[in-house]
């Protein structure tokens, strides 16, 4: 190979690192930039795996053609997009992995956040005609149940859930509640919470306001959230599993005009809804918060750094989390978008994915701490 000859793919690498760099760059952090603006760095921010891959791939590729150019721009992208790469996998270590024990002390509580799916199996099927959605519950054992898209618990043959299992949760939970699809089954005293500005339960959108008086003595407030779905129809989830399939001929089009659209109308409720979530918060005396559930949205998003910013919440799975856990897990959807936040008198020590259930979710689930001091 002559040098000409040779120098023409380094800087063919050097032009494709660059781009990739630039990408990568882009999705670490477009969720700073308000989706009522432009929804396209919302978009890019849900690709950031693969952004993350094709760095991988490029930084290889320098090795090998020991590009030099190539290989500091892929080391540069990998530490300017640092911040993103510790929100979607952060690296926690714990060895409070096991949190189905219950703290008889009343220092620390536990909570899952479970989109139910109605208590469908997703794929259809309920062996030894058990719901397994409900099992995944009395397994993982919480002290707080935080439940989306539920109807109301227990239902005792409600998509075969058995008699044992409603009479298992009525004795660990004697506080149920639930209202528009949003439930709590609680082991402590929990109530409803009027907030000053209700979400409309029109479309998927839905948050209920909860206190629950903890062992302590503390109250902690609860806010169970159902931000907007991306309201993809059956053929849209099909055009997606062909375009992961690699069949993309004459389909990036029709993929632009259906699926980003929907998923930049999306974006862009979740700004408007985040920030009247954060303006019920603002009002909010409690010294402890959480503000958990069904996101639709990544950590890291606007909707996300928008609570951060005005309601000063924290997100536990970054704290306190540890890998990349995809939290939806249909369709090739696999995003982490159940989510839990939290401020004040209370700190993560472990959140971990349940991956049990036969949800189209998996639950999400967190011990915290408590701080005794009021």
């Amino acid at each position: 190979m002559t040098p000409r000859t040779r120098r023409f793919p380094i800087r063919l690498l050097v032009i494709l690192t660059l781009f990739v760099g630039l990408g990568y760059i882009g999705s670490a952090y477009g969720g700073m930039v308000n989706p009522l603006v432009t929804a396209v760095p919302a978009v890019l921010a849900m690709t950031f795996p693969f952004w993350l891959l094709a760095l991988a791939i490029t930084f290889v590729l320098s090795l090998l053609f020991r590009s030099r150019v190539s290989l500091i721009i892929s080391l540069v992208s990998f530490i300017a997009g640092w911040g993103g790469l510790t929100t979607f996998c952060p690296l926690n270590f714990s060895d409070t992995d096991d949190l189905s024990v219950n703290d008889t002390t009343g220092s620390s509580f536990t909570i899952l956040t479970y989109n139910l799916f109605e208590l469908n199996a997703y794929n259809g099927q309920y062996p030894d005609e058990t719901n397994l959605t409900v099992q995944a519950i009395i397994d993982a054992n919480p002290d707080i149940v935080a439940m989306q898209e539920a109807p109301p618990m227990p239902s005792v043959g409600y998509r075969f859930t058995s008699t044992s299992q409603s009479d298992s949760l009525i004795r660990r939970y004697p506080y149920r509640l639930n209202t528009a699809g949003i439930g709590l089954l609680s082991r402590f005293p929990a109530r409803f919470a009027p907030v000053p500005e209700p979400s409309p339960d029109n479309g998927s959108f839905h948050f209920r306001h909860f206190l629950i008086d903890l062992p302590d003595g503390s109250v902690l407030s609860l806010y169970n959230v159902h931000l907007e779905s991306f309201g993809l129809s059956d053929d849209d989830k099909k055009l997606y599993r062909k375009l992961t399939n690699g069949e993309v001929r004459h389909r990036i089009m029709k993929a632009r005009r259906i699926l980003i659209s929907k998923l930049a109308s999306a974006f862009r409720s979740h700004a408007e809804q985040s920030m009247q979530l954060c303006r019920c918060i603002e009002a909010d005396t409690c010294s402890s918060i959480i503000v958990c559930g069904d996101f639709n949205d990544i950590p890291g998003s606007y909707a996300i750094r928008t609570l951060s910013r005005h309601a000063g919440l924290s997100d536990a799975y970054v704290d306190a989390g540890f890998g990349a856990t995809p939290t939806y897990h249909v369709n090739r959807f696999y995003f982490h978008i159940d989510q839990i936040l939290y401020r004040g008198d209370i700190s993560p020590l472990r959140v971990v994915r349940v991956p049990e259930g036969a949800s189209d979710h998996y639950p999400v689930m967190a011990r915290f701490s408590v701080n005794s001091d009021h």
